[in-house]
């Protein structure tokens, strides 16, 4: 890595690649920038996609070393490597709301209700 920091990039690419076959030569060209980042030799850091996930099973981003380059540029583990500093899919969603979470709740209620009714009779 660098002595100071490193620039990155995140593009979104094509989803037109296999992870058995593909190499430099047949790699997607990249399309629209999602984010760009400075970041230092050891640091941890993540990059929001929210904005671009769709109704799509597939996303595919591509991180590139924006100038002035480094001698070693950007290393990373692969997901092979395991271990802490394997790259990590992180993914938050929204909960339901409560109004929601009250409903659902009741129905459960009602149904063990009735549950217990039913075995009392036999």
């Amino acid at each position: 890595m660098c002595n100071s920091y490193l620039s990155i990039k995140v593009h979104i690419v094509s989803n037109e690649w296999s992870e058995k076959n593909i190499t430099w030569n047949n790699a997607p060209s990249y399309g629209t920038e999602i984010t760009s980042e400075d970041i230092t030799d050891g640091m941890e850091f993540n990059i929001d996609i929210t904005d671009h996930i769709s109704n799509s099973s597939e996303l595919s981003i591509c991180i590139l070393e924006k100038s002035p380059y480094c001698t070693y540029g950007l290393q990373s583990n692969s997901k092979e490597g395991g271990g802490y500093n394997s790259p990590k899919l992180m993914i938050q969603y929204q909960g339901i709301s409560i109004e929601l979470g009250l409903f659902i709740f009741s129905l459960i209620l009602m149904v063990l209700g009735t549950i217990g009714i039913i075995h009392q009779k036999r």
